[in-house]
């Protein structure tokens, strides 16, 4: 009787074992029809990647990317040729419904194609995908450039200005029921190969008034460069870009153009610019290290209506026994639309010494410091100029161990404006 129950629950569990084998393997043959009639399906379009992209309209830039609800549908447009399961690893899953549904080209180089694929998700979300490819058709990079995705609880849109070296990327993130959103940007930009890289605006925009001025990639030193925000107007940019003249970087020795600007940032236009040449602006590097630029934007008002704003440049030596750094300040106004120096490479702070290498030496730091006054010539206020200089004597004491002193003394004296400059 043992035995013939045991034989019934055996016979129970192989019938169902045997079931439920035959229920996967028949699940899993859908899914590979389901996948092999959506791969026929989508390669029923133009067949090579060539073919397929010089079916897409051509546009050019500037242009925008952004979703329309009313998007003009193109058929016989092939994913598979764009590549676009390599990119979307769910593609043919029908439950994730990808359709390929329109698109364009751009041409943004003569190395590289590039390609606004738009992309339907399920029956309401939608994607523009930038990509760009080889001449074989294999993808170099891409990046999202629009979205429209609508959540349970959120929504998000996301929306490009698309230049030819560059693209803006502006997302919002809206929380539904709720007064709650977000806005985030992006840069991108394109490189020569087609690869993509997110910057900063401040890239960005040096970027930008480099290729205005017409200054060449290989004669810029971009750990010298400047870029700050106008305190009292945060739409408008100063930048500055030295410019090799003479030498290199690697040689260590070499004269800078100073290329000055002002950028309206909303509109990206350069408003006013200052040019002088490496022969008579003072910045050359050599022994002595020119080692930074920066933009001083603290409130220089030279009269009721007009504020200067400073540029320092500092110098470093490198000698242990004869330590050397100085800097400079220029002052600069608008006037029409460029710049006018009205302060030259006034000395602000300098440090010079004398050393043995041991104990014994002398070392001098002058450091100055800008008043504005109340008393004008020639239509521009006074600048009264606090002069701090401090001396220390490093020296061998009666018991023969290092000792140092330290003297300080203080002075003043005017800078007054001559019609050109302040001197």
């Amino acid at each position: 009787m043992k035995t013939f129950l045991f034989f019934i629950t055996l016979s129970i569990t192989l019938l169902f074992s045997c079931k439920e084998n035959t229920k996967n393997e028949n699940e899993e043959s859908l899914v590979n029809e389901n996948a092999l009639e959506s791969l026929v399906e989508v390669t029923s379009g133009y067949a090579t990647f060539e073919e397929a992209f010089h079916k897409l309209p051509l546009k050019s830039v500037p242009i925008q990317a952004i979703i329309s609800k009313n998007e003009k549908i193109l058929t016989g447009i092939n994913p598979v040729a764009f590549s676009l399961p390599s990119i979307y690893e769910l593609w043919f899953n029908k439950n994730y419904n990808y359709q390929l549904i329109s698109g364009y080209r751009l041409n943004l180089s003569n190395d590289f194609y590039t390609a606004i694929l738009k992309i339907k998700i399920g029956e309401i979300d939608q994607e523009h995908l930038l990509i760009n490819y080889d001449f074989d058709g294999k993808i170099i990079d891409s990046i999202l450039v629009a979205i429209f995705s609508d959540g349970e609880y959120e929504y998000s849109t996301t929306k490009s200005t698309i230049n030819q070296n560059e693209i803006l990327i502006t997302s919002n993130f809206f929380v539904k029921d709720a007064d709650d959103s977000e806005e985030m940007q992006r840069i991108i930009k394109i490189l020569p190969d087609g690869k993509l890289k997110e910057i900063s605006e401040k890239e960005s925009i040096l970027d930008f008034v480099a290729k205005e001025l017409n200054i060449e990639n290989p004669k810029r030193i971009k750990d010298l460069e400047a870029f700050k925000l106008q305190p009292n107007n945060p739409k408008e940019a100063i930048v500055v870009i030295p410019e090799i003249m003479e030498g290199s970087k690697e040689e260590e020795f070499f004269r800078l153009n100073s290329h000055i600007a002002i950028v309206n940032l909303k509109s990206k236009t350069i408003t006013h610019q200052y040019f002088e040449s490496h022969k008579t602006n003072g910045w050359v590097s050599d022994a002595i290290r020119l080692d930074e630029i920066k933009i001083d934007t603290a409130p220089y008002f030279v009269n009721e209506s007009t504020r200067a704003f400073g540029i320092r440049v500092s110098y470093f030596g490198d000698s242990r026994v004869n330590p050397y750094y100085n800097q400079t300040l220029s002052l600069f106004i608008k006037e029409n639309n460029t710049l006018k120096k009205i302060l030259h490479n006034f000395n602000i702070e300098k440090n010079t010494g004398e050393w043995n290498g041991n104990c014994e030496g002398e070392f001098f730091n002058e450091s100055k410091t800008l008043v504005i006054s109340k008393k004008k010539t020639n239509g521009y206020v006074d600048i009264l100029v606090k002069h701090k200089l401090a001396k220390s004597i490093a020296f061998l004491n009666q018991n023969d161990e290092c000792d140092e002193k330290d003297t300080i003394s203080n002075s003043s004296s005017i800078l007054r404006f001559d019609g050109q400059l302040y001197n």
